[in-house]
């Protein structure tokens, strides 16, 4: 089976199957010394294990990656669960998923803390923009998305969202994803 696919069958395994769900524990960092982007691909994704080893409240964290992305399910210890993955070839993408119990009352502030977990990735200037630029935000029932669309002033970054959502457990969801090359 080709390595893009299997990325992508894990990238939404991580996806449907709710990531707090998963039990971690010290012995889980699992690392891989031996990631080496593929060399026939025009743009190599950037995204790695140090950045994940040194987050701020990290509780605990897996990380994988192939020739063609790097991602991580992380435990944090506020209770969060986070899944964040870069793929990279001819084009890339970015994925990075926020479930928490915890209440929130300022879903602007919520969205740009968690952007600033993964600054170097996040393109927060178009985060902030676009969260400036819109009115009230709540998450949207289970089932449903609330959709924001990020405009990247470039014009680089393509199909960039933030999505607000409930997941069967009651849990706040928040996704931010964009597309480029």
């Amino acid at each position: 089976m080709d390595m893009r696919n299997l990325t992508f069958i894990s990238a939404l395994l991580f996806y449907f199957f709710p990531i707090a769900s998963y039990a971690f524990t010290p012995e889980t960092h699992l690392k891989s010394d031996t990631c080496k982007p593929d060399p026939y691909c025009s743009i190599n994704y950037d995204f790695t294990e140090d950045e994940i080893s040194s987050l701020e409240g990290l509780s605990n964290y897996s990380f994988f990656c192939d020739e063609s992305s790097a991602g991580a399910s992380i435990a944090m210890t506020n209770g969060d669960s986070i899944y964040a993955i870069q793929g990279a070839c001819n084009h890339f993408w970015w994925e990075a998923v926020l479930v928490t119990k915890r209440s929130i009352s300022d879903y602007k502030k919520e969205v740009l803390d968690f952007g600033y977990l993964f600054e170097r990735h996040m393109s927060l200037g178009n985060l902030k923009t676009a969260l400036d630029n819109y009115g009230t935000i709540e998450k949207a029932p289970e089932g449903l998305n609330k959709e924001i669309q990020v405009r990247d002033i470039h014009d680089y970054l393509q199909e960039f969202y933030i999505f607000l959502t409930e997941d069967t457990k009651g849990r706040t969801v928040i996704r931010i994803t964009y597309y480029g090359g």
